[in-house]
């Protein structure tokens, strides 16, 4: 059983296995692409409920610049997660 980094099981979080990478992907590039998307993407989704770290991580950062009013824009959003 696979467990997300707060230490949850995909069980737990309604999540069944197998993932989908290519959802996650489509769920980012929507939220890059259509910003005007992103409030509806936000209230239904959640960072832990992202399989893939790397993902997981865009979306966090995603929602990091919607909470600071920032634009979503992929440069920032490289820029941001490569400093981390």
């Amino acid at each position: 059983m696979a467990k997300s980094d707060y230490g949850l099981t995909l069980d737990q979080l309604g999540i069944e296995q197998p993932y989908s990478l290519q959802a996650e992907q489509s769920v980012l590039g929507a939220a890059i692409l259509d910003p005007a998307c992103v409030d509806t993407i936000i209230q239904t989704l959640r960072p832990e409920m992202f399989f893939v770290r790397q993902t997981r991580a865009i979306y966090t950062e995603i929602l990091t610049l919607v909470t600071n009013s920032e634009p979503i824009d992929v440069v920032i959003l490289v820029d941001r997660l490569s400093h981390d």
